[in-house]
């Protein structure tokens, strides 16, 4: 029987909940998942699972970003992106 997460913290919890594509799919991460947040989840390479924290492409105009936008984070999950250091840090804590 698989499990069904209602609120997936990873990749990992998304490909565990049957979605086997890569894409952007909504992650709960921190304390009790109570932070939302967009995820890209690579699930075709490497076994699947994994999350995309930073991605540049180079399909749009550079703007250099402030310290602050590093640390909320910026751009979208599917294009230029930068997860922030902010929710970096929560979904490395365990």
């Amino acid at each position: 029987m698989i499990k069904i997460l209602l609120r997936p913290e990873n990749c990992v919890e998304v490909l565990q909940n049957g979605f086997d594509q890569d894409g952007v799919y909504t992650i709960f991460i921190g304390t009790h998942g109570t932070l939302e947040a967009p995820a890209y989840c690579r699930q075709k390479i490497g076994g699947g699972g994994w999350q995309v924290i930073q991605q540049r492409s180079l399909q749009t105009p550079y703007i250099q970003p402030l310290m602050n936008d590093y640390v909320k984070g910026f751009g979208r999950a599917d294009s230029d992106f930068w997860i922030g250091l902010g929710k970096k840090i929560r979904i490395t804590q365990f």
